[in-house]
């Protein structure tokens, strides 16, 4: 079987965050690492199999997405990316990685970390959550903003049930549209309304 091109695994924006934002996913939800290694703090509420359990073709194309991650190197995905973007009428500003799933093990962070290398000679941000505190982010890409579930590497991201009131704590908003918290280093804790 011929390996698939980048540009039919990608998706463009969506209701949250803007069309200068790229989704690519190294896996789906229902085998996300975390998980399975009981990491994930919110899996029964997990937003992302919502998705997959209510649109049929949802799981079976992050399983092609994650087929792809696996077979190519860092190089390969970002040539293809800046391929797949390059002619975009809305310019790409963003590469949102793991709406699903998460990193399966430090080769992931690693080649994530190459691929960011490569996008921020082209301007792209590269951004991504994860519960994988198990990890080495420690030489990360500069380029690769990491949102730890629950701990900080280039912020905290982490779930609350109602609006606390602190000065060191900032609120997602709920949509990335106006909001860039997620997509820069600096060490926020960003909490998020539980819904």
């Amino acid at each position: 079987m011929e390996k698939e091109h980048l540009k039919k695994l990608l998706s463009f924006g969506n209701m949250k965050v803007g069309n200068d934002t790229a989704i690519f996913n190294m896996n789906p939800a229902f085998r996300c690492p975390s998980e399975e290694l009981g990491l994930c703090v919110i899996a029964s509420k997990c937003y992302a199999k919502k998705a997959e359990r209510m649109y049929p073709g949802t799981s079976p194309y992050r399983e092609r997405q994650e087929l792809y991650w696996d077979s190519i190197d860092a190089d390969t995905f970002a040539d293809e990316f800046i391929q797949s973007v390059s002619k975009k009428k809305n310019p790409i500003k963003y590469l949102r990685v793991s709406e699903s799933g998460d990193f399966k093990g430090q080769s992931d962070v690693d080649k994530l970390s190459d691929i960011a290398n490569q996008l921020g000679k082209h301007n792209i941000v590269v951004y991504t959550y994860t519960a994988r505190k198990d990890l080495d982010f420690s030489k990360k890409s500069k380029n690769l903003i990491v949102n730890g579930s629950g701990f900080m590497v280039s912020n905290n991201f982490y779930i609350i049930k109602e609006k606390e009131d602190k000065s060191d704590k900032f609120l997602c908003p709920g949509g990335c549209l106006k909001c860039n918290l997620c997509k820069e280093e600096k060490s926020r804790n960003i909490a998020v309304l539980e819904h």
